[in-house]
């Protein structure tokens, strides 16, 4: 994944669409600001073995293949798409949603805005749903701006709630950041136990293939790999001749 700062790739098929459901984003787009929350992304692009993870997070959750470079020019796309939001949301007249992520103004302010910049016109009807995490994604710690306000509340020149309302954003990214590190190391001591438990099996002589293959099967179980190691090893010779 080296080079994901370089300039848009057109997909092969040249129909973003079809390769990129709604949904599909969506999971892309949080994986990646997970893995910003954990730390694995520089001032650049993702770490190898981040990259990696993403892809194959991706494909499974999707049930679909993508390529290394299908993944690299989303990346870059949604990267123009941060920048030419954030653009957008620098005019004084400009009243942003948080949380529904849409612009306010007027249809006469819009024919201006697009009469200058083309590409105001793809935040006219629905303007950036998932800015708040591209903001995380792309290190931008101003992703609300001068004007966003939620849209069960006028904008406000209150300190005191904007302050308020910055630290809860930190204790959630913070209480965020904490569970997907918990995960993580769920998942790798998940992992280190099937390898001791296929390493154990391999150490046991005179089984059938067989035997073998339905012992690894039941190692699918977090619960039979736990029980297996704790065995005695002539328990464990019992238990996998009686494997069904």
């Amino acid at each position: 994944m080296a080079g994901v700062d370089n300039e848009v790739l057109i997909i092969e098929n040249n129909d973003e669409a079809s390769v990129w459901t709604q949904k599909h984003e969506e999971i892309f787009i949080e994986l990646m600001e997970e893995e910003v929350l954990k730390g694995n992304k520089n001032t650049i692009t993702f770490t190898k073995q981040s990259w990696k993870y993403i892809k194959e997070e991706l494909c499974g959750r999707a049930k679909r293949n993508y390529s290394d470079m299908q993944l690299r020019n989303k990346y870059n796309q949604l990267k123009q798409k941060h920048k030419d939001f954030k653009s957008l949301l620098k005019e004084t007249s400009m009243g942003y949603n948080a949380v529904t992520g849409e612009v306010s103004v007027t249809d006469e302010v819009w024919d201006k805005l697009i009469r200058v910049n083309k590409s105001a016109k793809r935040f006219r009807k629905k303007g950036c749903k998932f800015y708040e995490k591209l903001c995380t994604i792309f290190g931008d710690t101003t992703a609300t701006g001068s004007n966003a306000h939620p849209s069960t509340r006028s904008p406000s020149n209150d300190d005191d709630a904007m302050l308020i309302s910055v630290l809860m954003k930190m204790v959630t990214k913070e209480e965020r950041k904490t569970e997907l590190i918990e995960r993580s190391m769920a998942t790798s001591a998940s992992h280190y136990l099937l390898d001791e438990s296929v390493e154990a099996l391999n150490q046991i002589d005179g089984i059938s293939g067989e035997v073998y293959t339905k012992a690894i099967e039941k190692f699918e179980n977090e619960v039979s790999r736990a029980l297996f190691l704790k065995m005695p090893e002539h328990r464990r010779i019992d238990w996998l001749l009686n494997l069904k």
